[in-house]
């Protein structure tokens, strides 16, 4: 049996010999009249689908990444503070928030919990929040803080009767 010059792939041999074995092809007909994959080698196909998805997934990485520094210090900002607002029964504000993704990292400015009413002062203000969390998060699926900085954090407690507490509502 007489190969074609241009049929040394293992692709194509596999290619003519399944032909062969389902008597599509008769091996007593010529095998270079059958159509061959000559002008798209083998390794050329599986290795473009490889770069597709390579692609997509570092395409989706990047838009993740944008989302995370454009959109989630709005979202953290006003529906942050209204959450920890709702739960305390105090006015809370960020003044400004930064998230770095690559570092898993959150930044907090001019945190401040209000007091009971607007003529006390404010239960808690901080100037600035740093917390970065672990690479371990991913595999505990809990936050594992690695670093947290706190810049001039102020609390104010104080017990105004023998059952009155100001940190209580």
């Amino acid at each position: 049996m007489a190969l074609a010059a241009d049929a040394g792939s293992v692709f194509e041999l596999i290619h003519r010999w399944t032909l062969i074995q389902s008597k599509t092809l008769s091996p007593s007909l010529d095998i270079t009249d059958v159509p061959t994959f000559a002008n798209t080698p083998p390794a050329v196909l599986p290795k473009k689908r490889w770069l597709r998805w390579l692609a997509g997934f570092v395409l989706s990485l990047l838009v993740l990444m944008a989302a995370a520094v454009f959109v989630l210090p709005r979202v953290i900002q006003s529906t942050g503070a209204r959450i920890v607002s709702e739960a305390l029964g105090r006015t809370v504000t960020i003044g400004e928030v930064s998230v770095q993704p690559w570092r898993l990292a959150l930044e907090l400015k001019d945190l401040r919990i209000a007091g009971r009413t607007d003529q006390e002062p404010p239960l808690f203000e901080m100037a600035q929040a740093k917390v970065a969390l672990s690479a371990r998060t991913f595999w505990h699926f809990v936050p594992v803080i690695e670093s947290m900085a706190l810049s001039r954090p102020v609390l104010r407690l104080s017990r105004t009767a023998r059952v009155s507490t100001m940190w209580t509502t």
